[in-house]
């Protein structure tokens, strides 16, 4: 076999005139019918070739161009889906805001936070609202997370916030599941402790802090934190309890300053009192 083709590839001009001799005699003693078929076959099927061999580039092409529309149509979901988290994100946290001021006498003032203060001596932000918008000194500043801290100075336009990583700014807590009462407040070496809890009170690991409404400052029922190691020993007076602060302090951008509504209604009153004292 091998020498066959050995001699074929030797004799390839040869070999190539016998064949069409031999298909040139085959086709002239076939019947008129026959060649009618059989050119039929053959003009098929090179018209078949040909129309498969010019269409392939065209559909390669439409194949690339449904694949580049269907890559922008897969970004343009992945973008939408990011943003309807987006929204449902913030639809929950407004909610949850919502309901918070439904159930206490604080009305809700919404604020975006614009820097850090450049105040050395406390740990603080700057808001976008002061004065004009109804803000006072030591009004509770949070976000749907928790506490941040309180208004330190106030302007026309802007406010100082005090936030709980200063050291000075303490807060009246209490443990949700035992009713312990503490003091939370940070260190200076960026540790957040609840202190003033005697040895034998029940606080575990995982516990949740909120504010206890005692200090006179801060309303009861703020998220502070969740308790993440107690330690100490039965010769000590008190425990050392060590918190989580529920909110990330570094990622502010947003915050809202409570206004006690109480406080609104007694100012409008007295506005209203002087105001027909004037008149009359």
């Amino acid at each position: 076999m091998l020498r066959f083709f050995a001699f074929c590839g030797r004799q390839r001009k040869v070999v190539v005139l016998g064949l069409a001799v031999g298909f040139s005699v085959w086709m002239l003693a076939l019947k008129g019918s026959d060649k009618l078929r059989l050119a039929t076959v053959v003009s098929t099927t090179l018209l078949q070739g040909g129309q498969r061999a010019f269409s392939w580039p065209i559909h390669l092409m439409y194949l690339q161009r449904e694949n580049e529309r269907l890559r922008r149509r897969a970004t343009q979901l992945f973008v939408e889906n990011s943003i309807l988290k987006k929204a449902q994100h913030e639809n929950k946290r407004l909610r949850d805001l919502l309901r918070f001021e439904k159930m206490s006498d604080f009305r809700l003032v919404p604020a975006e936070v614009i820097g850090w203060s450049g105040d050395r001596t406390v740990n603080s932000i700057v808001i976008n609202v002061g004065q004009h918008g109804g803000i006072e000194r030591n009004m509770p500043v949070i976000t749907p997370d928790g506490l941040v801290g309180k208004v330190y100075r106030v302007t026309p336009r802007a406010a100082v916030v005090q936030l709980l990583l200063d050291p000075n700014c303490r807060v009246s807590a209490i443990v949700q599941r035992s009713r312990v009462l503490g003091i939370m407040e940070w260190e200076r070496g960026a540790r957040c402790l609840l202190r003033n809890v005697p040895i034998r009170n029940d606080v575990a690991e995982g516990d949740t802090v909120v504010s206890s409404g005692m200090g006179g400052v801060f309303p009861k029922g703020l998220m502070l934190g969740y308790v993440s190691a107690v330690r100490g020993t039965e010769w000590q007076l008190f425990k050392e309890i060590a918190l989580v602060p529920a909110v990330d302090f570094t990622h502010l951008e947003e915050v809202f300053v409570l206004i006690n509504a109480d406080r609104e209604r007694f100012s409008a009153g007295d506005r209203s009192a002087a105001n027909s004292i004037d008149v009359h």
